[in-house]
């Protein structure tokens, strides 16, 4: 019982760490809380609903969720960031809050304020792997978040984009300076954050099997916990809290029942900033040197 248990919740943190990546990127590299990032979240979720229901092929729902997801933020890029004042965090802050306000909206209108249910297919089909079991959306699910991850690495670390990334998240200004591309490195930054929140949406509709409009806030709570935990100013920290809040979360809902979910995830954040107030893995001076 507690392998399952602990299997799950690895599956399921495979997943939140898209959530707190699509949180960390645009915080550690723009400085930038979105707070539009649960509405895209759940959009993607239902464009993926919408495209399963009219039985187009997963890898084209997939590519739709992603897709509608980089074309949210890069929407909120343009109206939302572009056009105001930068230096003022709270200014920022609030358009992203407005921004999902609108999306909130629209969902209200398009798919109205019920509950959403995924149809039944093969993918939730149970799969025996000795002393425990999985579903084909579980393997798909942390699969996806490998490759995803993996190749946000990559661009990172290997490309002249990810050099920018990582000039613009320690200076910006210095970064222009410098001669390089801030501004592509902007929308990239706010793009690869939709992306993943779309993907992300759709794999955790299909893991719950319905969402609602409190979907998108209840999960992205978990991944701004997921992003403080590891590190609000460090990508990779993102991507080890996931796990980490994933068996708190299965953990919790199974010992404890759904009602205290929410006490012990942030329960034992508050306990691991006790201790380590810059999380996992975030630098001790993160106002003045934000990092990768």
């Amino acid at each position: 019982m507690l392998l399952q248990l602990i299997v799950n919740g690895l599956l399921l943190g495979g997943i939140y760490a898209l959530v707190a990546l699509a949180f960390s990127l645009n915080m550690g590299i723009l400085g930038v809380l979105n707070l539009a990032t649960p509405q895209i979240f759940l959009i993607g979720a239902l464009v993926g609903l919408t495209l399963l229901n009219g039985h187009a092929p997963f890898v084209f729902v997939l590519l739709g969720s992603m897709a509608v997801g980089g074309v949210l933020s890069l929407i909120l890029e343009m109206v939302g960031y572009r056009l105001v004042d930068k230096s003022d965090i709270v200014v920022t802050l609030l358009t992203t809050v407005a921004f999902g306000l609108v999306l909130e909206n629209i969902v209200e209108q398009v798919w109205g304020s019920q509950a959403q249910f995924f149809p039944k297919s093969d993918l939730a089909s149970k799969i025996d792997l000795g002393p425990v079991n999985v579903t084909a959306v579980q393997l798909l699910g942390i699969g996806l978040a490998i490759v995803l991850v993996a190749g946000l690495a990559a661009t990172v670390n290997h490309t002249a984009l990810g050099r920018s990334l990582r000039a613009v998240a320690q200076n910006r200004d210095a970064a222009a300076i410098l001669g390089l591309r801030v501004r592509r490195a902007e929308v990239a930054t706010f793009l690869i954050a939709g992306v993943l929140a779309g993907g992300a949406g759709l794999l955790l509709g299909l893991n719950y099997g319905v969402i609602s409009l409190e979907f998108g806030i209840t999960i992205g709570i978990s991944g701004i916990a997921a992003m403080i935990l590891g590190g609000v100013d460090n990508l990779w920290g993102a991507v080890l809290a996931g796990p980490f809040l994933g068996l708190a979360t299965v953990l919790g809902t199974s010992y404890l029942g759904a009602n205290y979910n929410n006490l012990l995830v942030f329960g034992l954040l508050a306990v691991v900033l006790v201790v380590r107030p810059q999380g996992l893995l975030g630098s001790a001076r993160h106002t003045v040197n934000r990092r990768v």
